[in-house]
């Protein structure tokens, strides 16, 4: 149904919820599911929306895999059941998932029909949609160009954030890369060559992927990178961090860091409360818990990665934007930085976190950016 058709309905507000693999965003959703007023629907882009069924959807649960996610009251996609057809979920397209990560504010949002037919039948059943996204992060700025409601940014500590993608490698054959850690790679090898990213892909040296299908990319990788190195794995987890949050925070009507939130009971308070005035919903994040992976014996070195991955990464986006865009990132760009810098390096038992203050969006400065060579010092580096 296209976005006219639906200016007949009678508008409900909506909760878009954009985060990544690994950051807390499954736990954020399912407080949302609890709420008996919302339909929540998980993980809209997810590449098992193509080709699921009924049968399938009932037996993926939080317990059929190592998920270390909270209990669920139902399976993952059961929101879905009236919505499969022969070939998967209505409408959704497998392109959705990698190839189409990274789509810029103004470009033709493709995933329009598919969003307004959930957004639309939650509407029906007098419920307000929730979509809690994972692979949202790099087309933020479409999604809120084509819908309006409460579009929310998840946050966490990139370092702990990475350390639980990797932490799934162990428990793979002969410890090849996890499906959280191919990910980032996969986007990367997807973009388009002429953008930031896609010169982010030449500069790791990725592969190049043919095909269409998510499955047939995800192979591909898999085989190229039968071991992978943790400083490259690292990168590419760095550079789609820095490429998908510069921009997905300047269109956040509400950020949440996660790290905030899992051990500070007064921010889970205010972010309930922030709910409750925008959306009338009052989520209840009182058990919010994510856990700290162990830094102690890092092979790589994180402050050399962070350095030489922003450099590029604000250097290719300098050059493929104009100065006024340029200017409009600078400083959801100098944020995403000092998330960086404030990446938890301490023992898996520590007490406190190193990010332990609040995210700031608004009050952060749009600095004009003024060329390569004092690049390292616009930056703070």
């Amino acid at each position: 149904m296209s976005r006219a058709d639906r200016q007949g309905l009678q508008p409900v507000s909506s909760v878009f919820l954009h985060g990544g693999w690994r950051c807390g965003s499954t736990y954020v959703w399912n407080r949302f599911r609890a709420l008996s007023d919302t339909l929540s629907f998980y993980e809209p882009f997810s590449e098992r929306l193509a080709s699921v069924s009924s049968e399938s959807i009932l037996k993926n649960t939080e317990q059929t895999w190592d998920s270390r996610h909270p209990a669920l009251a139902a399976p993952y996609f059961s929101e879905y059941l009236p919505l499969v057809g022969s070939n998967g979920v209505c409408f959704y397209d497998d392109r959705f998932a990698t190839q189409r990560y990274f789509v810029g504010t103004h470009q033709k949002l493709f995933e329009e029909d598919y969003l307004g037919l959930l957004l639309d039948f939650a509407g029906r059943e007098h419920r307000m949609p929730v979509l809690g996204f994972s692979r949202s992060l790099g087309r933020v700025g479409a999604i809120k160009r084509a819908f309006d409601g409460c579009h929310v940014v998840l946050v966490r500590d990139p370092l702990q954030q990475w350390l639980s993608s990797r932490s799934y490698r162990d428990c793979a054959p002969g410890s090849e890369p996890s499906y959280f850690e191919l990910g980032p790679l996969m986007i990367l090898a997807l973009a388009k060559p002429d953008s930031p990213a896609g010169a982010i892909a030449r500069w790791l040296r990725l592969p190049t992927l043919s095909g269409d299908s998510f499955r047939h990319h995800f192979r591909s990788l898999r085989r190229h990178f039968h071991t992978l190195d943790d400083e490259l794995s690292y990168r590419a987890f760095v550079a789609v961090y820095l490429l998908s949050y510069m921009h997905a925070l300047l269109y956040a009507d509400l950020v949440i860091d996660m790290d905030l939130l899992s051990r500070s009971p007064s921010y889970r308070q205010s972010i309930t409360a922030a709910f409750s005035e925008r959306v009338n919903l009052a989520p209840d994040f009182s058990d919010c818990s994510l856990p700290l992976h162990a830094t102690d014996a890092l092979p790589i070195d994180i402050d050399c990665v962070h350095d030489e991955v922003a450099e590029r990464v604000l250097r290719h986006e300098f050059e493929y934007r104009d100065h006024s865009a340029s200017a409009s990132i600078a400083g959801s760009f100098s944020v995403v930085i000092n998330k960086l810098r404030s990446a938890h390096r301490g023992p898996a038992n520590a007490s406190e976190h190193s990010s332990l203050r609040p995210l700031s969006v608004g009050h952060t400065a749009n600095r004009a950016y003024s060329g390569a060579s004092p690049l390292r010092r616009w930056l703070g580096l």
